[in-house]
């Protein structure tokens, strides 16, 4: 986050994003950081946040994930039922053109997002999975 605060400019982006997972931030959370979230927030920087991985976002293209994971690797397990042997080894994602597969089910992960939002609304959990990541595509459709 320091880095797109240093980094942000007005005038030479249209937006900046950041994208985190939730566990990671937990196990790591730096003391500075809720200093520095509501610092980028109050500057613009928008956020996309997902917990407990990234993964959820993946998921959601399929089916509304469970309200809770132990850790990021069971998300990657429930996702490897949808794509098959799922992997984060770049060699793998390059491999299997995963946008390609996803993009025809866009629409309903950002639906599907948007449900879980409102259930966490209605319940609010901090430990209770969720992916923001629709935030940050619809903002990119609505530039196009």
């Amino acid at each position: 986050m320091k880095e797109a605060i240093n980094a942000f400019d007005v005038d030479a982006y249209d937006f900046v994003w950041c994208v985190f997972d939730r566990d990671v931030l937990d196990a790591t959370k730096p003391a500075d950081f809720d200093e520095v979230y509501h610092q980028a927030k109050a500057m613009g920087i928008r956020f996309a946040e997902s917990l407990p991985c990234f993964e959820v976002w993946f998921l959601l293209h399929f089916s509304v994930p469970s309200k809770y994971y132990a850790n990021a690797s069971a998300v990657e397990n429930e996702l490897c039922r949808h794509l098959q042997g799922y992997c984060k080894e770049t060699w793998w994602l390059r491999r299997s053109e995963l946008y390609g597969s996803l993009k025809q089910f866009q629409s309903t992960a950002i639906d599907n997002a948007k449900k879980i939002v409102e259930v966490n609304t209605r319940n609010p959990d901090p430990n209770a999975t969720f992916s923001e990541v629709y935030t940050l595509i619809e903002s990119i459709l609505t530039k196009s």
